[in-house]
């Protein structure tokens, strides 16, 4: 496996980085049993479609309780991946982009596991913020603040746009690429609503730029969440500092900026610091 280089990787060749140890990374992480459990208490009659099918840690075990998955994935890597534990398991795999996969029939049961829905956002997107926001950045001391590791892919980006800052990142529990996971003492872990409030504690009103990508595809979820989550991040926040978020958020002293040029509106929410 190459060593990552999150310009090297899209949507579909991801998996070149991941694939061979995504299994790994997720040791540790509870199983899918209860998921598998759920799944298959909900479906009916014919075949469930897996939006997002990875290395089939889901749709094999979900297969051999006898019911027939379509898997769809954009990496042909994961997909390979799938192939190779296949014993006999009724799983059909697709490469395509699942964000517009027209299948053709009607499935029993349709899922999407992880985060996979997250990435309809699109990283372009998110890294056409982030680069928009570098040259004010760079005007200001303070560190850099991810909230949400994730696979790492961000976080690399960070590293490039801005060599040498520190980068404080926060993640409940770290399943990133080797390449991309922070020193100890630059990373947070356990839930977001405890150790930002224990960040801010310990290091201050200091971030030149905090992005947050907290969140799941409960709208209702998500709203509570930002309720906390705003005052939390603004204890971190320097004055003149600029937020990121994928989800608006409600802070006295943060004024909603545009969006950068070809970035489709409220698909991100960008905020300066008064």
């Amino acid at each position: 496996m190459a060593e990552y280089d999150e310009k090297q990787y899209d949507e579909k060749t991801y998996g070149d980085a991941w694939a061979d140890i995504y299994d790994d990374a997720l040791l540790g992480w509870s199983g899918p049993e209860r998921i598998v459990d759920f799944l298959h208490k909900l479906h009916g009659h014919g075949r469930a479609l897996d939006l997002g099918v990875g290395t089939g840690r889901v749709a094999i075990p979900l297969a051999a309780r006898g019911v027939p998955v379509v898997g769809v994935d954009t990496s042909a890597a994961m997909l390979d991946r799938v192939r190779g534990k296949l014993a006999g398991e009724p799983v059909e795999l697709v490469e395509a982009d699942f964000g517009g996969y027209a299948p053709g029939e009607k499935f029993s049961l349709i899922y999407c596991v992880g985060q996979s829905f997250l990435q309809l956002q699109t990283p372009q997107a998110q890294r056409d913020c982030l680069n928009f926001l570098k040259p004010a950045v760079d005007l200001l001391a303070g560190p850099i603040v991810e909230v949400g590791l994730g696979n790492g892919r961000t976080y690399d980006h960070l590293r490039d746009l801005f060599p040498g800052r520190d980068i404080y990142v926060f993640e409940r529990k770290v399943a990133a690429h080797p390449d991309c996971i922070p020193p100890d003492d630059r990373l947070f872990l356990g839930e977001a609503r405890e150790s930002i409030p224990r960040a801010g504690r310990q290091l201050g009103a200091v971030a030149a730029l905090i992005h947050t990508d907290l969140g799941t595809g409960d709208h209702a979820a998500n709203v509570a969440m930002g309720q906390w989550l705003g005052p939390a991040l603004d204890a971190l926040a320097a004055k003149g500092g600029w937020i990121l978020a994928n989800q608006p958020l409600a802070v006295a002293r943060w004024q909603r900026q545009p969006e950068p040029p070809g970035v489709p509106k409220d698909r991100y929410f960008l905020y300066k610091v008064g």
